[in-house]
């Protein structure tokens, strides 16, 4: 109600001059004056205004003020109206007594004092004023109050509903730790009632032998108003476990002070078992990698390998820096320090033009290089170099490896045998000679002739997958015999090109050149004919 709002203030005396002179009394107030010349009308009015403040006279006709008084006190709307009443009778302190009782807040005597009487009208009216106003702002604040309630009503129903729809056990707790809220994954999860996981009922769903640290970890939290983390076994509705990490977030007041703890649980089994998993993975290749590296440690061929797109940093095992002639502490990355040449073809080969630079740049397998090797030494070593790129998940080259395999005693083989193939072409004997793999490093006229091959046809094939080699004895035998006198001897049914079985005397001995380069020499005769004569005349004898 605004100051300069009127007032209604009720007049009410069964004299009209006495009425009249109030009137013109509080006219300077400049509020709204109603006048009742009864005890009846005065009622009426009252029911038909909203009256501030009623003047009445005590001594009326039929009800007199007092009785108007606790009339008007026994309804709910005029408990709080203010009552001055005028007396023209000298009032005992029992007469004014009993008009307090009767719900009258003040006295004025006859003859009435106009400054007296506007001024105690004029507190009254001030104070419905108040009043009014302090009834308008409570409806206000009470209509922001419920408001608000709407809103936080609105705004815990849509966390709940947001809280419920998350993949992680949530729960809500007072500032002390007391769980009062979970989500509906927790029942889904554990099999428990709201009730059951209040308060510290949550605890009981926890592995016993992790709840102390639980418990220690929450209070360092509290005691710190910091945010509660820890990794830790839930018991599910089947009584498994599953490894959760939790965490907690304190809210805070405007003070700073904990008002509440939100807190969520992540299943984290899936992870730790993936992380496990890894770790044992890590291991089995680390065991791997070190097996690996003392299988290529122990390798007599020449390995090298680098872990870079462009070869600068290349590492060996001591067959290759053997093959090289230089020492394990001497770097064989860097081409200014090298000690060694390398030549194709009688032509010299730059380091970047080696079969494992070609392998990082065209991303692909060479195969097959035959390159020549001059150490600081004097010493020349021939030897096939393979190499391969190493590529990543990606597709792309992360690196290469390269094998060396030291040829030379072969090529000292192949050049005494070609020293010697002009006479041994003249025998007519199949002269054939191989390697510990059974391949034909060389095949006499002899041989084409009993076998219909030409050497070109069968260099570097299976001997005895070729000519399908029958043995008269395990073929293990005849290593054996190999092995400890160099010689075998026996007949062997062979096929030609053309699918021609021959029996074929053959005699077997194992060449050695130096102990380190071993190869097996074939003669064989074609006995076929000999013996079919031979079987004709035992028929026929």
């Amino acid at each position: 109600m605004r100051r300069t709002d009127k007032v209604d203030i009720l007049l009410v005396d069964d004299h009209p001059p006495k009425l009249l002179t109030y009137e013109a009394m509080l006219d300077d107030l400049g509020e709204n004056l109603i006048k009742a010349s009864s005890s009846t009308e005065a009622l009426e009015q009252l029911l038909k205004n909203d009256v501030a403040v009623i003047l009445m006279d005590v001594n009326m006709p039929g009800m007199d003020g007092f009785e108007v008084a606790d009339i008007i006190r026994q309804h709910p709307r005029f408990q709080d109206t203010a009552i001055i009443f005028i007396s023209a009778v000298h009032q005992t302190d029992m007469d004014r007594l009993k008009g307090y009782q009767r719900g009258a807040l003040d006295y004025i005597s006859v003859p009435v004092v106009p400054e007296v009487l506007r001024a105690k009208v004029s507190v009254f009216v001030d104070l419905y004023r108040k009043g009014k106003e302090l009834e308008r702002v409570n409806r206000v604040l009470e209509q922001r109050v419920r408001e608000r309630n709407e809103k936080l009503w609105e705004s815990e129903s849509q966390f709940r509903t947001l809280a419920n729809s998350i993949p992680q056990l949530a729960w809500i707790a007072t500032p002390d730790g007391s769980r009062f809220w979970h989500n509906q994954r927790w029942s889904d999860y554990t099999g428990a009632s709201p009730d059951q996981m209040d308060a510290d009922g949550w605890l009981k769903y926890h592995h016993p032998e992790h709840t102390d640290r639980i418990i220690a970890g929450f209070q360092r939290a509290q005691e710190t108003c910091a945010e509660w983390e820890d990794i830790h076994p839930i018991r599910g509705r089947r009584g498994e476990y599953r490894w959760f990490l939790s965490r907690a977030v304190p809210i805070l007041d405007s003070q700073h002070r904990i008002v509440r703890w939100f807190g969520t649980a992540t299943d984290m089994t899936g992870q730790i078992e993936a992380e496990e998993r890894i770790a044992d993975l890590n291991r089995a290749l680390k065991q791997q990698t070190g097996e690996l590296k003392t299988v290529i440690e122990m390798l007599p061929v020449g390995v090298a390998v680098t872990q870079d797109v462009e070869g600068k940093t290349i590492s060996g095992n001591p067959a290759l820096y053997e093959m090289l002639g230089m020492r394990p502490d001497e770097d064989i990355s860097k081409s200014e320090t090298l000690r060694f040449e390398v030549f194709h073809d009688a032509n010299p080969v730059p380091p970047d033009q080696m079969p494992m630079q070609k392998a990082l740049r065209t991303k692909a397998t060479v195969n097959g290089l035959e390159m020549e090797i001059r150490r600081p030494d004097g010493k020349v070593l021939h030897a096939i170099i393979n190499a391969n790129p190493l590529i990543d998940e990606t597709g792309q080259v992360r690196g290469a490896v390269a094998a060396y395999f030291d040829i030379s005693q072969r090529r000292l083989m192949e050049k005494l045998l070609r020293e010697r193939v002009d006479l041994i072409d003249l025998a007519p004997e199949a002269i054939i000679v191989r390697d510990e793999l059974g391949l034909i490093r060389f095949w006499s006229a002899g041989a084409e002739v009993l076998y219909g091959w030409k050497r070109s046809e069968v260099l570097n094939q299976n001997m005895h997958y070729t000519l399908a080699t029958r043995f008269p004895v395990p073929y293990s035998e005849i290593e054996a015999s190999l092995e400890e006198t160099g010689n075998w001897e026996g007949n062997l049914i062979q096929t030609t090109k053309d699918g021609r079985e021959v029996t074929v005397a053959c005699r077997k001995t194992l060449k050695s050149e130096g102990g380190t380069s071993r190869a097996i020499l074939d003669i064989n005769r074609n006995i076929t004919d000999e013996l079919r004569l031979q079987e004709m005349l035992r028929r026929t004898g």
